[in-house]
C-alpha cells in the first residue's frame, strides 16, 4: 500500500539563467543529438518505468479509497464495511509490491543506460577533436561536465521526466475522484491550489540563476585543482605551498559560498511553498468538516478527500520545480554540446595513403599570437625515406615546426604539403595514421607497460618485441614483465623509463613519418646513442628529429641536417657541407664541444 505523499521535497535546479537567450537553431540540433542519446536502445526501459508509475497512480487511488472505506467501517460500526476495506487492502498490497517493483527496476536500468550512452557520445565528440582544437580549451570544462554536472543529469533531468509524467497523471486521476466525493470541497481546494503554484512560478527564476553559478564555479574549482596536483612537484620545489593553499581555498570557498546562496533560496521557496500547501490542506478540511457536520458528506469521504488532496497538492507544487529542473539541466547539457563543437576541427576530407612526395613547407609564417611570430617565410622540404636531424637555439621555432606538421594549427600563411596535398585540407585521422610523434614530454597511462606501448591495441607480439628492442626497454620489461603497472603518469618508473616507453609507442604503429621532439633528452648519454642509432637503422622510414646531442657520429648518419635561427631555416646539408661552410651550424656544433 503506498503511504500519503508530502509536498516538502528539497529541489534543486540547474544551471538556467533568468531570462536566458533563446537556444539558436545549431544548439537546439546539438541539444536533440545529445538528448537522443538517453533513449538510443532504451526505450523499452523507459515505457516500463512509464508502465510502473501508471501503477502507483492506480495504488495510490486504491488508498485514498481504503481509507475512506476503512473510516467508514470504524464510524458506522459496520463490520460488512470493514471486510470491504480489508479486500481492498489486498489488492492495494498486490498493485502496490508490482508497481514498486517495476518502477524501480526499470527507472534504475533506464537511467544507467542513458547516462552511460550520454557520456560515451560526449567522450566521443571530445575525441573527435583536433589535437590543436583540444589544447585551445579547458579540459577542465569536460572533466567538470562528465562528472558533476553528469549527476545532476541523472537526478534532475532524467527522473524528474518520469516524474513529471507520474505528477500530471497522478493530478489528473485524482480530480475525478475529488469530484466524486464532493465536487464543493474539490472546487475550494483547487482555488487554494492556486497559491503554492503561483508562488513557485515567482521564485523559480531566482532559484535556477543561482545553480547557473554553482556550476560555473564548479568547472572552474576542477581546473584548479587539476593544475595544482599536476604541478605539484613544481608547487614544492618552489616553496609555493602557502599561495597555493590560499589560491585553493580562495577558489574553494567562492564555490562553497555559491552553494550556501542556491540552498537559502531552495528554502525559501520549499518553506514558502509548505506553508501555502498546509493552507491548501487545512482550508479543504473546513470545508469538508462543515459539509460532513450538514450531513452532505459522510466522514469517511472527508477523509479520502484529504488524502487525494495529497495527489492534488503535490504536482502542483513538483511540477513547475521539476520542469525547472529539467529546464536547468538541459543547460547544462548545452553547456557541454557546445563545448564539444566549439574549436570543431576544421580539416579536409582528402585521405593520405601514403607521403610518397614527402613534406614541403613554402614561405610559412606564424605565430601563436599575431604580434609575435615565430616562424617566418620558412621554407623546407623533407623527402620520403630520409632522416633529418633539426638544430638550433632554444626559442628558433623547432618545435613549432613539428607541431604545425602535425596539424595541431591551421592558421599559418603559406602552404605545408604532405604527399602533395596542403595540409588544412588532409584528413587529420589520415595524417595521424601515416605520422607517429615521440614528445620530449611524456604522458603514460595508468596500465601497464605493453598497454601503454600499445595504446591498448592489439598487435602482434614480434612487433611489440621489435618496438621494445628498439628502444632499449629488453631490461625494463626482463626484470618487471610487461603487465608492470606503470602508475598515475609513470610514477613507478623513472624519467628514462618513462621516456623509452614512449619510444616504443611511436615505433610499435609502423607509421611511415617519425617526428621526435628532444625525445631523447630523459635519458643518459649512452642510451640515447643506442635509441637514436637504431631509429636511423630503420630501413625507409623518414625521420625528422629535433635535437640538442650535436655528437658527430649520429649527425653523420642524417641525410640532411636543418639549422634554424630565429624562425627561419638559415642552412640545410649533410654534416660535412655544414662544417665546411663555417657557417651558424658549425658555430652551434663549436659551442657543443666546449
Amino acid at each position: 500500500m503506498a503511504r500519503p505523499h508530502t509536498t516538502t521535497g528539497e529541489p534543486v535546479f540547474q544551471n538556467i539563467k533568468h531570462k536566458r537567450p533563446k537556444l539558436t537553431k545549431e544548439q537546439k540540433a546539438r541539444r536533440r543529438e545529445f538528448t537522443s542519446q538517453f533513449y538510443r536502445k532504451n526505450k523499452l526501459m523507459f515505457m516500463l518505468a512509464i508502465l510502473g508509475y501508471i501503477g502507483m497512480v492506480a495504488d495510490n487511488l486504491i488508498c485514498a479509497e481504503l481509507l475512506a472505506r476503512t473510516t467508514n467501517a470504524a464510524t458506522g460500526r459496520s463490520w460488512e464495511l470493514l471486510t470491504d476495506a480489508f479486500k481492498l487492502l489486498a489488492v492495494s498490497l498486490a498493485v502496490g509490491l508490482a508497481q514498486n517493483f517495476l518502477r524501480r527496476f526499470a527507472i534504475n536500468r533506464f537511467v544507467e543506460r542513458a547516462m552511460r550512452q550520454y557520456k560515451e557520445y560526449a567522450f566521443s565528440l571530445v575525441m573527435k577533436k583536433n589535437i590543436g582544437s583540444f589544447l585551445r580549451e579547458d579540459s577542465g570544462t569536460y572533466i567538470s561536465a562528465l562528472t558533476n554536472d553528469a549527476a545532476q543529469i541523472d537526478e534532475n533531468y532524467l527522473r524528474n521526466i518520469l516524474a513529471v509524467f507520474f505528477y500530471v497523471l497522478m493530478f489528473f486521476a485524482a480530480i475525478p475522484m475529488l469530484f466524486w466525493y464532493s465536487w464543493k470541497v474539490t472546487l475550494v481546494a483547487l482555488v487554494l491550489s492556486s497559491l503554492p503554484m503561483i508562488a513557485s512560478m515567482l521564485l523559480g527564476g531566482k532559484m535556477v540563476t543561482a545553480e547557473k553559478k554553482v556550476s560555473d564555479k564548479n568547472a572552474g574549482f576542477v581546473g584548479l585543482v587539476k593544475d595544482l596536483l599536476s604541478g605539484f612537484t613544481v608547487v614544492k620545489s618552489f616553496r609555493s605551498e602557502k599561495e597555493v593553499a590560499e589560491k585553493f581555498d580562495e577558489n574553494s570557498g567562492e564555490l562553497e559560498r555559491e552553494k550556501r546562496r542556491r540552498k537559502y533560496t531552495e528554502w525559501l521557496v520549499n518553506i514558502v511553498c509548505g506553508q501555502l500547501g498546509g493552507i491548501v490542506q487545512i482550508g479543504s478540511f473546513a470545508i469538508g468538516a462543515a459539509l460532513a457536520i450538514a450531513g452532505e458528506v459522510e466522514i469517511g469521504a472527508i477523509v479520502g478527500i484529504i488524502q487525494l488532496l495529497n495527489y492534488v497538492i503535490m504536482p502542483i507544487n513538483n511540477v513547475p520545480q521539476s520542469l525547472a529542473k529539467i529546464r536547468a539541466s538541459g543547460a547544462l547539457i548545452d553547456k557541454l554540446a557546445d563545448a564539444c563543437a566549439e574549436n570543431e576541427a576544421r580539416g579536409g576530407t582528402k585521405k593520405l595513403e601514403n607521403i610518397g612526395e614527402g613534406i614541403r613547407f613554402e614561405h610559412v609564417d606564424f605565430g601563436y599570437t599575431p604580434d609575435e611570430p615565430v616562424l617566418k617565410d620558412l621554407c623546407a622540404e623533407f623527402k620520403t625515406g630520409k632522416s633529418y636531424a633539426i638544430v638550433g637555439a632554444s626559442g628558433s621555432g623547432k618545435s613549432t615546426l613539428l607541431n604545425l606538421m602535425l596539424g595541431y594549427r591551421d592558421d599559418y600563411s603559406g602552404e605545408i604539403h604532405i604527399d602533395g596535398e596542403e595540409l588544412r585540407d588532409v584528413d587529420m585521422g589520415s595524417l595521424y595514421d601515416m605520422i607517429s610523434t615521440i614528445q620530449q614530454n611524456v604522458f603514460i597511462f595508468n596500465s601497464t607497460i605493453e598497454e601503454n606501448i600499445t595504446m591498448f591495441k592489439d598487435f602482434p607480439p614480434e612487433v611489440v618485441a621489435s618496438a621494445a628492442r628498439r628502444a632499449e626497454l629488453d631490461r625494463l620489461i626482463d626484470e618487471k614483465g610487461h603487465g608492470y603497472a606503470c602508475g598515475e603518469n609513470g610514477s613507478g618508473l623513472s624519467g628514462g623509463e618513462r621516456q623509452r616507453i614512449s619510444i616504443a609507442r611511436s615505433l610499435v604503429r609502423g607509421a611511415p613519418v617519425l617526428l621526435m621532439d628532444e625525445a631523447t633528452a630523459a635519458l643518459d648519454a649512452k642510451t640515447a646513442h643506442a635509441v637514436e642509432d637504431s631509429i636511423l637503422s630503420i630501413d625507409g622510414l623518414t625521420r625528422i628529429i629535433v635535437t640538442h646531442r650535436l655528437e658527430k657520429p649520429l649527425l653523420e648518419r642524417y641525410d640532411e641536417i636543418v639549422v634554424m635561427s630565429g624562425g627561419r631555416v638559415v642552412e640545410q646539408g649533410s654534416f660535412e657541407e655544414l662544417m665546411e661552410n663555417r657557417g651558424h651550424f658549425a658555430a652551434l656544433y663549436s659551442v657543443a664541444q666546449g
